[in-house]
């Protein structure tokens, strides 16, 4: 299992270092286009000839906002993820208190994790999931939410 994390590892940093990166000491910031954002964790994993990247898309039917989930294979526990994660974001009874930080919101009002975190960048979001935790993305937003999910 290590070796295929190593393996997995440096496969995306090589294909991340031979992108293109922009932004204040080589942090690539997320863009607000959710579909933007998914292409650049796409491009990173060499997804789909990497088959680690598991892609989760959502549309929750009381907000009416696209979201995505992402994690690795192997590196979580689903568990956890269907759970706390995807069960709350679905339910059909999820408010929001505000519209400004969605991502805040959600983290401490709909999710039953322990702790998560916002994350801006691309860098950061990669280092996120390569310790086990899943990724959400939202349309509209230029950040995402780690929730812890190690399943190693």
């Amino acid at each position: 299992m290590n070796n295929f994390l190593n393996k997995l590892i440096r496969q995306a940093a090589e294909n991340h270092a031979n992108q293109s990166i922009t932004g204040p000491e080589n942090q690539q910031l997320l863009s607000s286009s959710l579909v933007a954002n998914v292409q650049a964790f796409k491009d990173a994993f060499s997804y789909p000839e990497n088959i680690s990247l598991k892609i989760r898309e959502l549309q929750n039917p009381t907000i009416h906002m696209e979201l995505v989930i992402l994690f690795l294979e192997g590196a979580v526990e689903t568990t956890t993820i269907e759970k706390h994660i995807i069960e709350p974001l679905l339910n059909p009874s999820l408010l929001l208190t505000s519209y400004k930080d969605i991502s805040l919101d959600i983290l401490k009002g709909t999710l039953t994790t322990s702790s998560g975190t916002q994350l801006h960048n691309f860098q950061d979001c990669l280092n996120s999931l390569f310790s086990g935790n899943t990724l959400i993305l939202f349309e509209g937003f230029a950040e995402v939410l780690s929730i812890e999910t190690p399943g190693f």
